[in-house]
C-alpha cells in the first residue's frame, strides 16, 4: 500500500495472509457439505451457511485500520476454532483437530505480535 510505513505496510502483510487462511478454514465447510450431499440424503445446510462466514469476517477486516484489524482477525480465527471443534468430529474430522488447532494458534500468534508491535512503534 503506497505511503505506508514500513512497520504499517508488515502489519497489513499479516492481515492479508491470516485472511487468506480464513478463506481455506471456510472453505474445509464447503468441503463438509459436497460429502454429505454426495453420500447423504440429509444435507446438513449449516456447513453451506458458515463456510463464507471466516473469508468475508476477515475480508472486512482488511477494510479498517491495521491495528484494528489484527485483533478482530485474531477473533475471527478463535470463533472458526470453536465451530471447527463442534462439527468436525461429527464430519469424521475430529483427528485433524489437533493441526487445525496448531494452524489457529500460529495465526493468532503472528496477529497479537503484530498488532503490540504497531501500539510500540
Amino acid at each position: 500500500m503506497p505511503g505506508l510505513g514500513s512497520q504499517a505496510w508488515l502489519g497489513w502483510a499479516v492481515c492479508s495472509a491470516a485472511a487468506l487462511f480464513a478463506s481455506f478454514i471456510g472453505g474445509i465447510h464447503w468441503g463438509i457439505g459436497l460429502r454429505y450431499m454426495a453420500t447423504h440424503s440429509d444435507v446438513p445446510t449449516f456447513h453451506f451457511v458458515w463456510g463464507p462466514v471466516p473469508p468475508y469476517l476477515a475480508w472486512g477486516t482488511l477494510l479498517l485500520p491495521v491495528d484494528i484489524a489484527l485483533w478482530l482477525l485474531v477473533a475471527v480465527f478463535v470463533l472458526a476454532y470453536v465451530v471447527d471443534g463442534r462439527t468436525w468430529p461429527g464430519a469424521g474430522l475430529g483427528p485433524w483437530l489437533s493441526l487445525r488447532r496448531q494452524i489457529t494458534a500460529m495465526v493468532v500468534a503472528c496477529c497479537v505480535v503484530a498488532a503490540l508491535a504497531l501500539k510500540v512503534a
